[in-house]
């Protein structure tokens, strides 16, 4: 846990709120542009302590753990923001994530402080809500809350076209892709050499990723290529279910369940990223795949047609047709031109100066 000490309120600090402490997308997102910087202005990170700020002190950020996110309730972590607000009075405080946008637009104490919000998860079909009811309050909420924040940003052109339509907000929004840095060398060295598949899945294993649908057209892929291979990384709560799949598929010998990995170690075993999601928004593994050369198949949805070409993508999960796409023969995707995570943070600080300008 990284502590910080109040600093000086002559500069111009930006607040980054969290409410979860995991490795996932978002907090790939937060330590890129930690790691950069966002020019012009001093960065804390707040949220709750974890992962999440061992990784941000070991880049040399600054972290401030608060008991904030849902593990401490609405009044803890309403609390814990108007105390780091009242303490740091930040310029801009940019939320990330659901949970940190509600308590940010409750909080009656701002400091002056601008409101941001990135929207990194919103999805067309509503997959994340349990039910309509459920569905329809939270679309409400995000547009009563909407009224607080000057500025949002969506990490894809889909992304912002799904939040105007659900949300029917009235807040300026711009796109900020995220940003991939391309490695000074490509490393493939570990891929089979003689030919076979070695097909790699890279998400959370949760249903909407549809990792079952990869499972059982793999089967199908086995009967053609006994030696093929599915690397299956990630945890989440379908690891079990997916578990006993392979088992009752008999492929076990072909499926490895890798849990946590880092991406580009992964990536130099595979000769295919498979990513059939229901919905993406501004996938890293897409982009990580698309920088390491190694062709992808993932479904048409969201923002997925924004990253890679129309002859990687699927719009038929039939188990022989997803079968036949895994066997076919794919060319490595040629590193393409994508903004780097300097110039994902150099546009963040723009639309920064932009709403500090609007201001004055």
């Amino acid at each position: 846990m990284v502590l910080i000490e109040p600093s000086n309120h002559s500069k111009r600090i930006v607040l980054w709120l969290t409410p979860v402490s995991d490795l996932g997308g978002v907090a790939r997102h937060i330590l890129d542009v930690v790691k950069c910087g966002v020019p012009g202005f001093e960065l804390i990170v707040a949220g709750p302590p974890g992962l999440l700020a061992h990784e941000v002190s070991k880049v040399g950020g600054t972290y401030k753990a608060l008991d904030f996110g849902p593990r401490y309730g609405f009044s803890a972590s309403r609390r814990s923001l108007t105390k780091i607000l009242s303490e740091y009075r930040p310029i801009i405080v940019h939320s990330h994530l659901a949970y940190a946008d509600f308590i940010l637009a409750s909080t009656s104490f701002t400091s002056g402080s601008k409101f941001i919000s990135t929207e990194h998860g919103i999805a067309a079909p509503d997959i994340y809500s349990a039910n309509g009811a459920r569905a329809f309050l939270v679309r409400v909420l995000h547009r009563m809350r909407s009224y607080r924040f000057v500025r949002f940003i969506a990490v894809s052109e889909s992304t912002k076209k799904v939040m105007l339509q659900k949300w029917g907000v009235k807040t300026p929004t711009s796109v900020v892709y995220n940003g991939v840095d391309v490695p000074e060398k490509v490393a493939r060295s570990k891929i089979p050499t003689d030919g076979s598949i070695c097909a790699l899945t890279l998400s959370r294993l949760s249903p909407e990723k549809q990792i079952d649908a990869v499972i059982q057209a793999f089967r199908l892929v086995v009967d053609v290529d006994p030696a093929a291979n599915l690397l299956i990384a990630g945890e989440g709560p379908e690891r079990a279910k997916l578990e006993e799949l392979t088992q009752n598929l008999k492929l076990s010998d072909n499926c490895s369940f890798l849990g946590h990995v880092d991406p580009q170690a992964a990536l130099e075993r595979a000769t295919l990223l498979i990513q059939v999601s229901k919905w993406e928004n501004c996938s890293y593994s897409l982009l990580d795949a698309r920088v390491s050369g190694v062709p992808v198949l993932a479904t048409a949805v969201g923002g997925n047609p924004e990253l890679v070409p129309e002859e990687y993508l699927i719009r038929n999960l039939e188990s022989a047709e997803l079968a036949q796409r895994i066997l076919e023969k794919k060319e490595s995707m040629k590193l393409p031109q994508w903004q780097s995570t300097q110039e994902m943070s150099a546009k963040i600080a723009v639309i920064y100066e932009e709403v500090l300008k609007n201001d004055s």
